[in-house]
């Protein structure tokens, strides 16, 4: 990866349309997983305080749209309470299966390269 997924910074966003304003906004979400076989996970963790209002709803839904269809590209949303549990589980399963090395992005631009053992 070369670009920060933070907003502005980055290739990679999602536009949604603000429920408030209408304006056409883009939406960087927190995490791009790049699996060794082409696959990605876009992952979006959001406080529980977040998630019922109109604006985070929005980019919910126009990721969640984006990404349906896709073969290779995949939606996660998930809870800041269940974060570092979900986060886990997707670590361990990895242990089994053929995967040498998958990548892990975060909107700040660290890249966290896990490798099988």
């Amino acid at each position: 990866f070369t670009g920060m997924l933070t907003n502005g910074q980055g290739d990679f966003f999602v536009r949604y349309i603000d429920p408030e304003s209408h304006a056409l906004r883009s939406y960087y979400p927190d995490f791009l997983i790049e699996m060794k076989s082409g696959n990605f996970y876009i992952v979006e963790i959001k406080g529980e305080n977040l998630i019922p209002i109109a604006e985070t709803q929005a980019k919910v839904e126009y990721a969640r749209h984006m990404f349906q269809n896709q073969n290779k590209m995949e939606y996660v949303f998930i809870p800041s309470q269940q974060a570092d549990q979900i986060l886990q589980q997707f670590l361990e399963a990895q242990k089994y299966q053929e995967i040498d090395m998958y990548h892990i992005k975060h909107s700040n631009g660290e890249i966290l390269k896990v490798a099988k053992k």
